[in-house]
């Protein structure tokens, strides 16, 4: 499958200008479950697609990023190195569909309401992003041993953190305390009633004006965002890969159509489901192995495995992982007797003088092999992901 990566900010109502001070600005979605001292590309996602559909300008900004975001801007440049990216205008789709993006926009706002659920668990996630993020970094630069401080610096507001503009120059810690200090109520650019406020207030105090038109700025960002990528996923006959808090927003506006998920989620949600339960210490996640994954034959397997998932024939859950293990070992049980026996059989080939060895040896392997493709036909899947497991790579 094509999978379009989403640029964060984008949308009909953002010119080029907008996010030049924000770092999150037109990059492409992070991992959110797994965290390291800088942001992580979601590498399991990557293994479904025979193309990445990217923004122009986005892969500009990947040329130079925030240092934070290093790891992802190595990842798709070694993608394009090796044909797996494809650039697209999606400025281009944008200005021509702008008309039908504001009539979205519109026809969203009619029920503000509607978005409370959806905004409230984004939140949820994010600040959960944000304090395991924050974790990891909070041990290299600084020395707070007070647990009732770690909890109020976790607890950083969505909002400001996510969507609104930062200072030039600012490194991802000093970052995130400008958005503690926010969240305490120095307000520097937001609307005078904190996201918080209206996501903990009645529905009789939400319908007066200032609240409503709090909720109103706050929602114009999230859905805005989220019509622009509905709509380039369409224009390109993609799925897409958003940041992982915009999936309430998403199940909100495709169930209206009668669909339980956005295009690709499913995929995405299943794959990582996969990895959860059959490899869940599998920790060599890097450019290298992706790229050896997305060239080996096996990878076909892999993802006709997800499919099977999506349509309800195989369910990923330890009852799955346990069966794969059993028929694992049974195959690799079943390979080495056929092994000893062909080297048994072939003894013989090993007498005919000076080349008798070899010969045995190129005989052996080849009716093995011929024996090990059939024996793990299903499995392969699994043998390609052992592989990357036992032989990690030193390069970056």
């Amino acid at each position: 499958m094509k999978l379009l990566l989403t640029s964060f900010g984008l949308s009909h109502l953002h010119n080029k200008q907008d996010g030049n001070a924000n770092m999150f600005y037109r990059m492409p979605p992070v991992s959110m479950s797994s965290v390291g001292q800088q942001f992580l590309p979601d590498y399991v996602t990557l293994l479904l697609a025979n193309k990445i559909i990217i923004d122009c300008q986005t892969y500009d900004r990947l040329n130079n990023p925030h240092h934070s975001y290093n790891a992802v801007a190595i990842m798709i440049k070694r993608l394009y190195d090796e044909g797996f990216v494809e650039i697209k205008d999606f400025d281009k789709v944008i200005i021509e569909n702008k008309p039908l993006l504001e009539k979205m926009l519109e026809q969203d706002l009619k029920s503000l309401d509607l978005w409370i659920e959806p905004l409230k668990e984004s939140t949820l996630y994010w600040e959960d992003f944000v304090a395991k993020f924050y974790g990891e970094l909070r041990n290299e630069y600084f020395n707070i041993e007070d647990s009732a401080s770690d909890l109020r610096y976790s607890k950083l507001r969505h909002y400001e953190t996510h969507h609104e503009p930062y200072y030039s120059g600012k490194s991802i810690v000093q970052q995130l305390f400008l958005n503690h200090s926010l969240h305490h109520g120095i307000e520097i650019y937001s609307p005078e009633i904190s996201i918080n406020e209206i996501l903990s207030s009645s529905s009789t105090k939400r319908r007066t004006s200032a609240y409503k038109q709090a909720l109103k700025k706050y929602l114009i960002g999230y859905l805005s965002q989220v019509n622009t990528n509905i709509l380039l996923s369409q224009t390109f006959e993609t799925g897409f890969h958003d940041w992982y808090d915009h999936k309430p927003f998403y199940q909100e506006k495709f169930l209206r159509v009668a669909k339980e998920s956005s295009p690709g989620e499913q995929e995405i949600e299943n794959i990582k489901k996969l990895f959860e339960i059959s490899f869940p210490e599998f920790s060599f996640w890097q450019p290298d192995n992706i790229l050896k994954a997305l060239k080996d034959k096996r990878i076909e397997e892999l993802r006709q495995l997800v499919d099977s998932a999506c349509k309800g024939k195989v369910e990923f859950d330890r009852e799955f992982a346990n069966r794969t293990l059993l028929e694992v070992s049974k195959v690799d049980s079943n390979i080495a007797r056929f092994r000893n026996v062909v080297s048994y059989l072939t003894m013989p080939l090993g007498f005919i003088p000076t080349i008798g060895t070899p010969i045995q040896k190129v005989t052996e392997e080849l009716i093995v092999k011929a024996k090990e493709s059939k024996e793990k036909k299903g499995y392969q899947w699994f043998y390609m992901i052992s592989d990357f497991a036992q032989k990690p790579t030193n390069k970056k």
